[in-house]
């Protein structure tokens, strides 16, 4: 039956499930809400509860490389009709802790290896932002943490914004406190 919305069972791609005719509760109205809170936002549901597709909709939401598809992607929903001022203005950082594994012996360098994965698809990303020179300067850091004080160093001399998204936070935590 054409026309008719699919459930989006066990997908938390917002840019899918709008491209895609997936059936959405619009939960856009919330985006003021969040800007109104304070710098940094944790929230904290059960599983299954909508967390990672909301992280989802805030990426294509804030990303400066999804102006073009705003109408497309939001043109629908409250916040289409009410966009803020924040709208597409960030470079956006996304961390899934989902994808570190939580064995003692590989954490470490499971975290950095996920660490360097999301730095290098993020310069990738904005590379008009940042020249080859500056990106090599970045990744000739040793560690995860020395890159993204120099990428978070860097944008901020340039008056870029970066919007930063953790999901699954407590993945490889949680494991480890109740199998160590």
């Amino acid at each position: 039956m054409p026309g008719v919305k699919r459930i989006p069972y066990g997908i938390a791609d917002y840019r899918r499930m709008k491209l895609d005719n997936m059936y959405y509760v619009d939960k856009t109205r919330f985006i003021p809400l969040i800007e109104a809170a304070p710098y940094y936002l944790f929230l904290i549901r059960p599983r299954r509860f909508g967390k990672s597709l909301w992280l989802s909709l805030l990426q294509h939401y804030y990303d400066i490389n999804a102006q073009d598809e705003f109408e497309a992607l939001f043109g629908d929903t409250w916040i289409g009709a009410n966009p803020t001022p924040d709208r597409n203005s960030y470079l956006v950082m996304t961390f899934n802790f989902a994808a570190v594994s939580p064995d003692l012996n590989e954490v470490r360098q499971s975290f950095e290896a996920n660490g360097e994965t999301v730095i290098r698809d993020f310069l990738a990303r904005y590379e008009r932002y940042f020249s080859p020179q500056e990106q090599g300067q970045i990744m000739d850091f040793p560690t995860v943490a020395d890159r993204l004080r120099e990428l978070f160093a860097q944008t901020t001399r340039k008056g870029l914004r970066i919007y930063l998204l953790i999901d699954e936070y407590d993945n490889f935590a949680n494991t480890i406190l109740t199998t160590a």
